[in-house]
């Protein structure tokens, strides 16, 4: 298999304009068929990184591991969190877990965060209770609290996906801060490709019923 240029489904679209540092790394090196040349100018010419920043490893061999941790403590800055301010915490992923319900990733911005806590979604307004808060190391590890500038796992009840929602902005009951901005609403989007079972009557399918058929897809 040889190398594939991924970007970040969780990135805005204009990490430049959101601040944010971009780390390249190219992985896989080791393999016979690493075109490390043509990635690095896909990387210039896609998202107008340089080349030379790029840091070449294999996560199967752990070549050059230990410069892409070099590279992560020296190049990417230290949050910038106020230990002392209100709670804000920022969801930015989340999965569901059939015992405990939905399990959120979360960035504490501000202040802290701990069990018992309750807390309020600054784009819903609704109200949960945190159960749990822990980091991953790499499983759920929990911990007493959650301290301004880490990131960890929060478990507070909720019992839907929809719930936690990808860059809402969470705040201590009592104690409202600003959301963060460029919050939207995640579009569900599947990509399908229809192939009929018959090709002697794929020509010949009525309109209607075609359409009827896409309609009875449930997602």
């Amino acid at each position: 298999m040889g190398q594939t240029l991924v970007h970040d489904p969780h990135l805005p679209p204009s990490s430049t304009a959101a601040q944010l540092k971009i780390l390249p790394v190219i992985n896989k090196i080791d393999l016979p068929s690493a075109e490390v040349d043509r990635v690095l100018l896909q990387l210039e010419s896609l998202f107008d990184l340089v080349p030379e920043e790029a840091v070449l490893m294999s996560a199967k061999t752990g070549q050059n591991i230990d410069k892409l941790l070099d590279a992560i403590v020296t190049r990417v800055p230290c949050p910038q969190a106020d230990a002392k301010a209100p709670l804000r915490a920022l969801l930015f992923d989340s999965w569901f877990d059939g015992y405990r319900g939905v399990i959120s990733l979360i960035e504490i911005l501000d202040g802290h965060i701990a069990a018992g806590d309750r807390i309020v979604s600054a784009n819903s307004g609704r109200e949960f209770e945190v159960q749990e808060v822990g980091i991953m190391y790499p499983e759920q590890l929990p911990t007493v609290a959650l301290e301004a500038g880490q990131v960890g796992y929060v478990i507070c009840g909720m019992k839907k996906r929809d719930e936690a929602r990808v860059g809402d902005t969470f705040f201590r009951k009592g104690f409202p801060t600003p959301a963060m901005p460029g919050f939207q609403d995640a579009k569900a989007m599947v990509f399908a490709g229809l192939y009929p079972m018959d090709q002697v009557s794929a020509g010949v399918v009525d309109q209607k019923e075609g359409r009827g058929s896409l309609y009875a897809i449930v997602l």
